[in-house]
């Protein structure tokens, strides 16, 4: 059996090293590759991919000591990236409520119109309303007053006919108008005289 050309702690601190380098976790083909593309790829991936089981974790980022004015500049480039970022979301914020400001003014100009609107319309009700009813009394007064002034019902006329009275005959043209009762009474029938008899 061939032995193996890089033990599992090789592999494991190479990739390490080429995590330092390229600023993150490699791949298995990547640590293959920094090992010089030896030895078998498979067995590479598998050490590389469960080396925290098997082998301790080690610090990725092992600390670099940095020139004392590369660290100033730094600082002083994180300290005004802190102070930019605190002023966009500043800015943000005070933008944001200047438009729900706005927001809110809007509204309560537009309830102000509407509520100004529905209280001229209701005045407007109200004053037909109190025409109306004007309107109803005056007709109720003239109405009563007509009903006052009309005369009491007349006494139906009796349907049953008068009796027939006697007609007087109407007194002639040529003779004048003489009272009977003053008239002078007729002379009493006379006899007639006896006649002798005939031979």
């Amino acid at each position: 059996m061939a032995k193996a050309l890089y033990t599992p702690t090789q592999i494991v601190a190479k990739g390490n090293e080429l995590a330092c380098e390229i600023g993150r976790e490699p791949s298995a083909w990547e640590v293959h590759k920094a090992l010089g593309s030896k030895g078998n790829p498979g067995r590479v991936k598998d050490i590389w991919e469960n080396r925290e089981t098997d082998v301790p974790k080690t610090s990725t980022a092992p600390d670099i000591a940095l020139p004392d004015e590369i660290q100033t500049r730094t600082g002083v480039a994180i300290e005004q990236m802190r102070q930019s970022m605190a002023s966009i979301i500043s800015d943000a914020v005070s933008n944001a409520q200047a438009a729900h400001n706005r927001q809110m003014v809007l509204a309560e100009r537009d309830w102000q119109n509407q509520s100004s609107h529905l209280q001229r319309e209701i005045e407007y009700l109200n004053k037909v309303l109190e025409e109306r009813e004007q309107e109803i009394n005056e007709f109720s007064a003239e109405l009563s007053r007509k009903q006052s002034a009309k005369p009491a019902a007349r006494k139906q006329p009796s349907t049953a006919k008068p009796s027939a009275q006697k007609s007087q005959r109407p007194p002639s043209r040529t003779s004048p108008l003489e009272n009977p009762k003053l008239r002078d009474p007729l002379p009493e029938p006379q006899p007639a005289p006896e006649q002798a008899p005939t031979r």
